[in-house]
């Protein structure tokens, strides 16, 4: 290859990588507003481009390694080099952690009633992972959720999620009437130690809530207009 396509494929690296820093070094804050850059939702994508420059330098440096090797040492450069990149790439053991989710008792009384519905699920606590589990939750009836997350947050599903963690205040409710809900998910065990029980007697003097299932570690309620 020619010293015109190495120093290319180093720029390109080079600027890719700069590209997925923040400041002080990263490029990435001073080039998003470009035409075509703010359709990039993470600078992490420019990683892909850093990679394919970096396996094209190595490949450049394995070559000029095999030219210095003599013949007799050529053909051993290629089983070296792949068990070097697997002692690079192993990690043993795996440490794993185990996690899993179970929808409640009130996920599957969802599953028996006529759809279609809309489903919301308290408590929130701010944490992605509520979204998460309370996601995994409606593969129980399949049906419509409020419930979810991705790098973009509409405005909208921000301020549903903020009024629904101050639930069962009245602007909880009119913020998930506002989405068509049908049914409340209330997950007991969720809530902080103690938080439950003032929960549940503010419930039950709330005309447009009609508790429907009750189990010991949740509720379903239909919510009407």
């Amino acid at each position: 290859m020619s010293p015109t396509v190495h120093s290319s494929t180093g720029l390109l690296a080079l600027v890719s990588i700069l590209l997925t820093v923040g400041p002080p070094l990263g490029l990435w804050p001073l080039v998003y507003w470009l035409p075509g850059f703010n359709f990039i939702r993470v600078p992490s994508r420019f990683w892909i481009l850093a990679t394919l420059a970096l396996a094209v330098l190595s490949a450049i440096g394995c070559e000029r390694l095999r030219d210095r090797l003599g013949p007799r040492w050529r053909p051993l450069l290629l089983p070296v080099l792949a068990t070097l990149l697997l002692l690079e790439f192993s990690t043993v053991p795996l440490a794993v952690t185990p996690f899993r989710v179970r929808a409640s008792a009130a996920d599957r009384w969802l599953a028996d009633q006529a759809a279609p519905f809309v489903v919301a699920e308290v408590p929130l606590s701010g944490s992605l992972r509520d979204q998460s589990a309370y996601m995994l939750h409606s593969m129980a009836h399949w049906q419509p959720t409020v419930h979810g997350y991705s790098g973009l947050e509409p405005a909208g599903h921000t301020a549903l999620y903020e009024a629904m963690r101050r639930f069962p205040e009245p602007g909880a409710l009119e913020a998930l009437r506002g989405f068509n809900v049908t049914y409340v998910a209330v997950h007991i065990d969720r809530f902080a130690p103690g938080r439950w029980a003032a929960v549940e007697r503010e419930l039950a003097v709330i005309p447009s809530l009609e508790l429907l299932f009750r189990d010991e570690t949740s509720r379903a309620y239909r919510l009407h207009r």
